[in-house]
């Protein structure tokens, strides 16, 4: 743990300890006498300037009538690291490894040229014509236009109508 989990973490006990001593209706003074200690060790603990004792701890639970549960459990250490495999400047596939340590390294692909070439061939795709197909020709049209749109996009090649306004934009 680095130094502010710790610190954030103990902030986090002291606020609970605090909240139970308010609840409680307790001033400092009062829990202090009740753990046979000074109202200055109270204000310290819950200003955070003095660490709580194991001890203290128990003894302040036991005052404000609580209970102390301390959970043990493994932690999920996940590294996620993405990597690409490039042939010359061509992403040949693209993924991420992920270690855990009780079920060991894990691959996970993204992308694949496989996909891409896939996606090659909708560029310019056109629905059959079929008499089932109850769309007017307008819609599927505007239908063929947006996954024509989508699939130059998503393979970063530029439209026409997207290089005619970059054109318009620089004149």
């Amino acid at each position: 743990m680095k130094d502010k989990e710790i610190l954030s973490a103990r902030q986090s006990i002291i606020k609970k300890f605090t909240k139970a001593r308010l609840e409680k209706g307790l001033t400092q003074e009062q829990l202090a006498r009740l753990i046979c200690t000074k109202r200055s060790n109270i204000c310290r603990i819950e200003s955070g300037t003095q660490n709580l004792s194991l001890d203290m701890m128990l003894r302040i639970a036991e005052a404000l009538e609580k209970d102390i549960s301390i959970i043990l459990k493994e932690r999920s250490k996940t590294k996620a690291n993405v990597y690409s495999l490039r042939l010359y400047d061509e992403d040949l596939i693209t993924f991420s490894l992920e270690e855990k340590e009780l079920e060991g390294l894990k691959t996970n692909i993204l992308y694949s040229n496989t996909q891409k070439a896939q996606l090659r061939h909708l560029i310019g795709f056109h629905f059959k014509r079929h008499p089932s197909l109850n769309l007017p020709e307008e819609r599927l049209i505007a239908i063929e236009k947006q996954i024509n749109d989508r699939v130059m996009e998503l393979l970063a090649i530029p439209s026409y109508r997207k290089v005619k306004q970059k054109n318009e934009l620089t004149k």
